[in-house]
């Protein structure tokens, strides 16, 4: 049923007694050997108290192998060191070590367990949190594994992840092992949520530093996955895992263990969403890797879907012999070195074998096995209970409350002392951005005074220029009134007097004579230009080929003057001015419904 399992001895096949045995192969990927005795035991101290547990044992290990009264030698020689030069944590750490290797002389799994609670309040003293994480770990295996208390198990499991989950792994070398533990822990009590929660974790690793535990890990989270139903996520986690198996596993054995636990999870997930081609495929190569590697905990799994599958395709008789393939390696599966009992594995191969039986109309046998299916399904429900389960979380939860109360009660003392220094500090900031906001406001009311003045200025700029428009307005008001009067006092006619009058030579000079001179024209523009700003850009831009002539014709035609009064105040003729206004409408090719005027007001 639950094929993780099967990961804790795919591990190393001394299985959980030995784990601790590991810390000696990191200490040699850290080259401890070459200097941890080498140079004598101060070089010990140099190193984190795990490495160094590890170099011990595999120094001992050594010394064994060579020499018996060496190795006894080693062990006086490191203990009269701890004593003269060693901490309270190297000693208890060299104490842990004794007891674990049994120099003593030999524990039970109850006296093993006694030994390390009193280690753990030593190391609780001292507060030397690898030393309790460490102790956490083995006694959660010791509770769980051997002595098959569930609810001390969780107890310190789950102390052991508050600490371990925010431990470098080059100092707690276990870290991820320890933390796919108690995920593993609630994975076995049909919890999948906590299972997710917990084992999420681990997934946070890059592909280079990828260890066997994180590839046990994916699996439960797949195992998980399936469970909830949610198929594509756990398929998911299994190809992650069948990707890294080649490099994350270090023999042929364990890469086609992982490779037949891995496919046959896969082909079970097809099997619940009734996919039955594709779960075919993978099943067979998870039934074939795992017979071939013996994981009689795994087998029954595999075969009894793909039984089931025969038996829906109404053949009967392969899914009979299937059927009893898984039936007899259930019964083997404590032969692989599993402490789980055996029923854990029986209850769904003598059910797909009764189903068999009923198939094929034997109502008898069909029953019996059915009623063993029952049986052993029962029996491995009570055996673990998972009101200890939750009982142990409750304990946990408590403990943890203690400690945040604890935390903020040393949280509100610090913060009492500082609550002084905090004040004097906002007074002071609150000082600073008064004078700050002060200074802006005056730099604002000078800034806005300034504005004021040039605003006032413009203003009186505008009024003036157009004052002057104004009096030059007057001016050819007055001009025109008076060749209106001369016109009058000399009666002359359209077609002009006689040559060499007088009169009529001073009414033409009159008429010809330029208000607005070239000179007087550019003052023209800039007074203009005050009340019209950017009139003569803007007529340039739309109107590039104007003459000056036809530009002058445009201001004025811009200020409303009459073509009379454009004669007058550019000394031309009122028919000059209407041959302007002609020349401007072809040019622009204007309908007659669209004055020339019309076009210099939207300028």
């Amino acid at each position: 049923m639950h094929v993780v399992i099967a990961g804790i001895r795919a591990i190393v096949w001394a299985g959980n007694r030995h784990w601790l045995l590991r810390l000696g192969v990191v200490a040699l990927l850290f080259g401890v050997e070459r200097t941890a005795m080498a140079t004598g035991p101060d070089s010990l101290r140099a190193m984190p108290l795990l490495l160094r547990y590890g170099a011990i044992d595999w120094h001992y290990t050594s010394a064994l192998k060579r020499d018996t009264s060496q190795a006894k030698r080693l062990v006086r020689d490191l203990e009269q060191f701890f004593d003269e030069k060693g901490s309270e944590a190297d000693q208890l750490t060299f104490r842990i070590w004794v007891f674990r290797k049994g120099l003593t002389g030999p524990k039970t799994y109850e006296q093993l367990a006694a030994g390390a609670l009193q280690f753990l309040k030593e190391a609780e003293q001292i507060r030397e949190p690898y030393l309790t994480a460490f102790l956490h770990h083995w006694l959660g295996m010791l509770y769980y594994n051997h002595l098959k208390q569930y609810g001390p198990a969780f107890r310190h499991y789950l102390r052991m992840y508050d600490l371990v989950v925010n431990f470098d792994e080059r100092l707690y070398p276990e870290r991820s092992y320890a933390l796919y533990l108690v995920a593993r822990a609630y994975y076995d009590f049909f919890d999948y949520k906590n299972t997710i929660r917990y084992g999420q974790v681990l997934m946070q690793v890059q592909e280079q530093d990828v260890k066997d535990s994180h590839i046990f890990n994916a699996c439960m989270l797949g195992m998980a996955y399936l469970r909830l139903g949610q198929y594509e996520q756990a398929r998911r986690h299994f190809h992650w895992s069948l990707s890294l198996v080649p490099t994350g596993m270090n023999s042929r054995y364990r890469i086609d263990a992982w490779e037949g636990i891995l496919n046959g999870n896969i082909g079970v997930t097809y099997f619940e969403q009734k996919q039955y081609d594709q779960a075919i495929s993978y099943l067979t190569k998870g039934i074939d890797f795992t017979r071939k590697t013996s994981l009689w905990d795994n087998f029954p799994r595999f075969s009894t879907k793909l039984a089931l599958i025969y038996l829906e395709r109404g053949q009967i008789r392969q899914a009979y012999t299937i059927a009893q393939q898984a039936l007899q390696a259930a019964k083997r599966a404590d032969e692989v070195g599993e402490y789980l009992p055996l029923s854990r594995y029986l209850a769904e191969p003598y059910k797909v074998v009764a189903d068999c039986y009923r198939a094929m109309g034997n109502y008898e046998k069909a029953f019996r096995y059915a009623d063993s299916a029952r049986v052993a399904e029962t029996q491995w429900k009570q055996q673990m209970n998972i009101a200890l389960k939750h009982r142990a979380e409750i304990a946990i939860e408590q403990e943890r409350f203690q400690a945040r109360e604890q935390q903020l009660q040393q949280e509100k003392e610090r913060q009492l002392l500082l609550r002084n220094a905090l004040l004097a500090l906002t007074i002071l900031s609150l000082l600073v951005v008064l004078l700050l906001y002060n200074r802006r406001q005056l730099k604002d009311r000078h800034r806005r005074q300034q504005l004021q003045a040039e605003k006032q200025l413009a203003e009186a700029e505008l009024q003036s220029a157009q004052a002057l428009l104004n009096q030059l307005r007057q001016g050819v008001q007055q001009k025109s009134r008076l060749i209106d009067q001369y016109e009058a006092e000399f009666s002359v006619s359209a077609d002009g007097p006689a040559i060499g009058s007088n009169q009529y030579q001073l009414l033409n000079d009159l008429r010809h004579s330029v208000i607005l001179t070239d000179d007087d024209w550019h003052q023209f523009v800039d007074v203009f230009e005050k009340v019209h700003p950017g009139f003569f850009y803007r007529l340039k831009t739309q109107l590039p080929d104007l003459t000056p002539a036809e530009t002058r014709f445009m201001a004025l035609s811009r200020l409303s003057y009459t073509a009379r009064e454009m004669a007058h105040m550019l000394g031309v003729s009122p028919g000059a001015v209407r041959q302007y206004r002609h020349t401007i409408r072809c040019k622009l090719d204007l309908p007659d419904e669209v004055s020339v005027d019309e076009i210099a007001q939207r300028v």
